[in-house]
């Protein structure tokens, strides 16, 4: 009892707090970077306290101005229980400086001592993929070599991914950048490595379909980044499939239309995905077309056939069609008349208030109106049609209803009018 006794008296002098001299001292020697000084005190440092004079701690001050060996044996002269707070502070200093080092060696090798001893990427208590991210910038420097790709993989995948929390709330948003620019195999394997860890979270299409706002750690996955890296199709794919089922942004397929990648707007169209239309507080609306008809007076018309020819045909608004043929003027003498017809009638075709007098009308791929305008989520239209003896019962080509459209393309409010008008109606899979 005894021994014991004196074991706790031990303990609970190491516990208390140094005095402000002490504290004074150990903040004047961790400053002046003399670690014999702060070893003759005699007294573990206390890390959190305040430097006199500054309104930093003493961790912060080693952490922020050590050298490596300096801050190793400042660690280990500190109490074990706030050893892994400062592992982590360093770790977090030294992801910040990686990006921006000349030679990225040596933090690499800093950042791998610490994930041995422990530390974990944290802030405010929660996995700090914010930090991973980061680390992954190193990737972009153009000075790295393929040695340095190679070991910010390894701390990627095996020491941080892999060993990282699989939380619903986890935001991934940093890493997609960083992800774009490893090296193969080890990209692919990331990706994979990522749905195999956060796919559980991803909602069931019909949940999607109830609340196309649903959030989920791999909805963050960013194509646009992956356009703006002239990634290969292949990684573009891949970070749809993980997207999914929320649609690619507007951005997607801005990017790919101004990067002439047509291999990525064919894939966007093929999946079947809704062309985005946008109306802005100031009652501008954006959309791709206005992205491809910007192309196009440039004598590059691909992309805005191929949209125009996209099934179920888009429906635009006047504004839009408007807009379309102001740009298009521009274009009188880089583009065929004959195409510039085609291209004008086909705008009309797409604008719904040219349209909606006859109910039975079909787009030159036999999709009737209605279908369209649940398809693009048009409320006011799909009323007027189902107000004027559309019939919501009535299938596309490719064997769908309206409902089927307005339920897969996610626009509850639209499903739920289609539903009040007829309760029988069908919804049995989803056209893509």
């Amino acid at each position: 009892m005894a021994l014991e006794s004196a074991t706790l008296a031990v303990a609970a002098r190491s516990a208390e707090p140094a005095s402000p001299e002490a504290s004074e001292k150990q903040c004047e020697a961790v400053i002046d970077g003399d670690i014999q000084r702060l070893r003759t005190l005699n007294e573990p440092p206390q890390p959190f306290l305040k430097c006199p004079h500054t309104v930093f701690t003493l961790a912060k001050i080693a952490t922020e101005n050590l050298r490596q060996d300096d801050w190793l044996a400042f660690r280990d002269l500190a109490r074990p229980e706030d050893r892994a707070e400062l592992n982590n502070m360093r770790l977090e200093f030294f992801i910040g400086l990686a990006p921006n080092q000349l030679q990225v060696k040596p933090v690499l090798r800093g950042i791998e001592l610490l994930l041995d001893d422990g530390a974990t990427p944290m802030r405010d208590g929660k996995y700090a993929w914010g930090e991973v991210g980061r680390l992954l910038q190193v990737l972009g420097n153009g000075r790295v070599t393929p040695e340095d790709s190679a070991q910010v993989a390894h701390i990627f995948l095996d020491r941080l991914l892999d060993k990282a929390p699989a939380e619903q709330t986890a935001n991934l948003s940093t890493l997609w950048s960083g992800i774009v620019d490893l090296p193969e195999p080890q990209r692919g394997d990331a990706l994979q490595r990522l749905k195999a860890k956060f796919g559980q979270f991803t909602p069931h299409r019909d949940a999607w379909q109830r609340d196309p706002g649903v959030s989920y750690p791999l909805r963050s996955a960013d194509i646009a980044v992956a356009i703006r890296k002239r990634a290969p199709i292949g990684v573009v794919r891949t970070l749809l499939d993980l997207r999914e089922p929320a649609p690619p942004e507007m951005a997607v397929w801005d990017d790919a239309i101004h990067a002439g990648r047509l291999d990525i707007l064919e894939t966007l169209i093929q999946r079947g995905y809704a062309l985005p239309m946008q109306r802005h507080a100031t009652g501008v609306w954006t959309s791709p077309l206005m992205s491809s008809a910007q192309v196009a007076i440039k004598g590059d018309t691909r992309a805005l056939e191929m949209l125009i020819g996209m099934s179920p045909q888009p429906l635009i608004p006047d504004e839009v069609n408007q807009r379309m043929k102001t740009v298009l003027f521009q274009a009188l003498d880089t583009i065929p008349e004959a195409q510039l017809r085609h291209i004008n009638d086909q705008l009309n075709a797409m604008s719904p208030s040219s349209r909606v007098a006859d109910v039975t009308a079909r787009d030159p791929r036999g999709y009737s109106l209605l279908v369209r305008a649940a398809a693009y989520g048009d409320l006011p239209l799909t009323k007027s049609l189902l107000d004027a003896g559309a019939d919501p019962n009535a299938k596309s080509p490719a064997g769908f209803t309206a409902l089927a459209y307005a339920r897969c393309y996610g626009h509850p409010e639209v499903a739920q009018l289609l539903l009040q008008k007829s309760p029988t109606a069908q919804a049995d899979g989803c056209p893509r």
